[in-house]
């Protein structure tokens, strides 16, 4: 890893910035930059719930032209490629998105709490 390079690790889940390079279980994923900053600011905040324009902003700055819905579109590309593991991305009914860390051992985002 450079120098200058932050490694965050979550899980079986490593995000490595600024280089964007992700990997799930050893292996690498393919995604896009925005499709990563929108994991790395979700993986990393705590649990905390997010509307969509909050993602945005957080992501592609407050000026940048999108619709609050082309969040979903990248979160759906997330699951995908996330597959089984996707499942800590929750969509929190009337707020937008949060990251769930998987109960030790399981990726099912710890539902049978």
């Amino acid at each position: 890893m450079a120098e200058n390079e932050n490694r965050v690790q979550i899980d079986a889940l490593i995000l490595v910035s600024p280089s964007g390079e992700a990997f799930l279980g050893g292996l690498p994923l393919s995604l896009t930059k925005t499709e990563f900053r929108v994991l790395l600011f979700l993986a990393t905040s705590d649990g905390r719930a997010f509307s969509r324009k909050q993602i945005i902003e957080a992501v592609q700055g407050p000026d940048y032209p999108v619709t609050d819905r082309s969040i979903d579109d990248h979160v759906m590309n997330l699951r995908r490629k996330l597959g089984d593991y996707g499942r800590v991305i929750e969509t929190v009914r009337g707020a937008g998105y949060r990251y769930r860390k998987p109960v030790q051992g399981r990726i099912d985002g710890g539902r049978n709490e």
